[in-house]
Parts: C-alpha cells; structure tokens; sequence
C-alpha cells in the first residue's frame, strides 16, 4: 500500500474508483485485509467514507463477483463512467418566485376572500342587533315593542326590529305576514304648554 498518504484526502467515490480499495472489496485476501486494517486503524475519520465505498461497489456491480477478467474490466469502466457523470451534474439553485405585483391574481382573490369575510362579519354584528319572532301555521304571539307599544302576530308571519330604540328617530319594524298594533303616542308638550290634537284614524 504505497500511495497510503494519499488515500487520507480520498472521498468514498475515490476509493470506490481506486483499483487496490476495489480489488479488497471484490476479492480480500490475508495480505491485502490486513493492510486495509491497519489503515483504517490508523486513519478511523475515514471508515465511513471507507464504508460508503464499499456499499457502492457492492451495490453498483453485484454480478462482478462471478464475471470473467474481460466483463469485470468492462462492469469496472461502467462504473467510473457513472461516478464522473454524477460528479459532473451540476445543481441550479432554488428559482425565485415572481415580484408580488406579477401576481394580482392571488392578491385579487385574497382581496375577494377578505370582503366577503367583513361582509360576513357585518351581517352577523347586525343580526345580533336585531330581535326576530316568528309564528308556525296555527301560531299567534302577543310582542311588547321597547317603546311599549303591543302587537299581536298572527299565523305564518315573521317580525323584526332593531333592540335599540333611539328617542330621537323613527320606530321602524319589519313585518311579513299579518299582525295587529297597539300603538303608543308620546305626547310632547311644547315650550308654550300646549298639547297637539290627536285625530283618530
């Protein structure tokens, strides 16, 4: 083992290229055993590359054991040929994506996604503002509105209004269906004290 200095800077595709390495592997011996032994004790940061090595020969040519002089030359050039193309590929590096604005597809539809998202939201926020009743088919209902007025909600009908009432706006209910309101009137005294007529409709 002349070259012993030189296996020290080997990879596991340099022994699996180097004839002497390939020659243990395939075909060990009291000599050569030996030699590998005592290199592998005296170099022990190389055994996995060693290793490596030989699962590589035994991997890559199986039938070399039981071929002849000529086809084991041949099996032999097949895989230093393999092991230079591997070598000679050449990794690209990771493709970067497109500019954020190139994309506006996606961003439209994320755009899309969060409107009916706050459309949703709104509509439940709102929902939960509002008070439903609602009447089955031989069903009536007596409701006292926030500003104590009284219906009477008859079958099949359906009634909303929002549960805060403002003093200073309109009173507005919706109703589907049929139903019978009792009607409070507030009466505002003026400055002057002086109460307004209430016509009877």
């Amino acid at each position: 083992m002349n070259r012993a200095n030189q296996y020290q800077a080997f990879l596991a595709e340099d022994f699996a290229s180097d004839p002497e390495f390939i020659g243990w592997v395939l075909n060990p011996d009291e000599e050569n055993t030996e030699l590998w032994q005592y290199w592998l004790s005296a170099n022990p940061e190389k055994a996995k590359e060693v290793e490596v090595a030989v699962q590589l020969i035994r991997f890559a040519i199986p039938q070399y054991y039981h071929a002849k002089d000529g086809v084991q030359q041949q099996i032999w050039e097949n895989i230093l040929l393999n092991v230079k193309t591997v070598n000679s590929i050449k990794v690209s590096p990771l493709h970067r994506s497109a500019p954020l604005w190139k994309n506006w597809k996606q961003w439209a539809a994320v755009l899309t996604g969060l409107l009916f998202l706050a459309g949703m939201a709104y509509k439940v926020i709102e929902n939960s503002k509002t008070t439903k009743y609602a009447t089955g088919p031989t069903e009536t209902k007596r409701i006292q509105l926030p500003d104590g007025s009284e219906v009477i909600l008859n079958a099949n009908s359906f009634l909303s209004y929002h549960k805060i009432w403002d003093k200073d706006n309109e009173r507005n209910v919706n109703l589907r269906g049929e139903a019978f309101f009792r009607s409070y009137i507030k009466m505002i005294i003026s400055s002057f004290w002086s109460i307004p007529r209430m016509q009877a409709v």
